[in-house]
């Protein structure tokens, strides 16, 4: 069944989708530069990354995660935080214990953080070897999704208590394309309560598989009568794949395609409306020419970004 705050934001992201969406940036440091960098891109909505193991063993971790989600907040960003990584022992064979401790943890972030609109629960929970915890290697790929929907419905219901203005965002989708519709009726099967479906997409080239994945769920959605939104929460490209797959190794040809990449996912979705959002991944990476739209020192912006802040103004 359908929630009245589901379908009100169903109807108010698909309202703003009639202008053109700012496109978002993914980041995993939210340190003052990182900021400042995403605000001088014009960048309205950042994701960035909570682990729970992290969480729990590291004091000055959980003291560094809160004053970036400050900073991120001071900026008046809307923030995506996607929720992973369990603690040891975590395991297929004890998913009912993680499943329950996952609540209690993400009800105690939903009051923790208030400032963060959107949790997304898991990530790339659909594709082989990532995690066990939802049977990765164990069953079949639809009773994953079933028990992906059993931890749904023991986390959102205390994300909502804890932040009624919160959205639940279902981790995304990126297993092999059909996968992602068996997984997705897993979900289905166990009645998961979400507000929002997500799913990442590499290519290459980017644009073709963002198109065809978003086909997939859009069908399987349209099949199950689900108007929530779609989002794509992660898409992006690597001088390595440029260089492999298409034997483009000079560096600034690598700079240009990428710029492309991202801008092609965008003219496209403009055109489509497959997403109500997209969001690009990274804002640096640990290569110059890695997933990053800012070079290694955190300074040297690629075409890529001078793109997005023109964009996005």
């Amino acid at each position: 069944m359908r929630t009245l705050g589901a379908l009100a934001l169903a109807a108010t992201v698909v309202a703003s989708a009639n202008a053109q969406d700012p496109v978002g940036v993914i980041t995993h440091q939210m340190d003052a530069n990182s900021v400042t960098l995403l605000r001088n891109a014009n960048v309205r909505h950042a994701k960035t990354t909570l682990y729970w193991n992290d969480w729990v063993a590291d004091t000055a971790y959980r003291t560094a995660f809160a004053a970036g989600i400050q900073r991120l907040a001071a900026a008046k960003l809307e923030i995506t935080v996607v929720v992973h990584a369990p603690p040891p022992g975590s395991s297929y064979d004890t998913r009912d214990q993680v499943y329950r401790a996952f609540a209690d943890f993400m009800a105690a972030r939903a009051a923790q953080f208030t400032t963060v609109r959107n949790w997304q629960l898991w990530n790339e929970q659909d594709a082989p070897g990532w995690t066990d915890v939802f049977g990765a290697g164990r069953v079949p790929l639809r009773e994953q999704g079933r028990n992906y929907a059993t931890m749904l419905n023991l986390a959102s219901p205390r994300i909502k208590q804890a932040n009624r203005r919160a959205n639940v965002v279902v981790g995304g989708l990126a297993g092999p394309d059909d996968s992602t519709r068996v997984f997705l009726q897993g979900i289905y099967d166990g009645r998961g309560s979400f507000d929002v479906l997500a799913v990442h997409a590499y290519g290459p080239p980017v644009v073709t598989a963002a198109r065809a994945r978003g086909k997939i769920l859009r069908d399987a959605m349209a099949a199950a009568n689900d108007n929530r939104p779609l989002w794509l929460t992660e898409f992006g490209i690597t001088g390595e794949v440029m260089s492999s797959l298409w034997g483009m190794s000079d560096p600034v040809d690598q700079d240009l395609r990428q710029r492309d990449e991202w801008r092609d996912v965008a003219t496209w979705n403009d055109a489509s409306r497959t997403y109500q959002r997209i969001v690009g991944y990274v804002l640096y990476d640990v290569s110059d020419y890695g997933y990053g739209i800012v070079r290694k020192d955190k300074v040297t912006v690629r075409p890529a970004y001078t793109w997005l802040q023109q964009r996005n103004r």
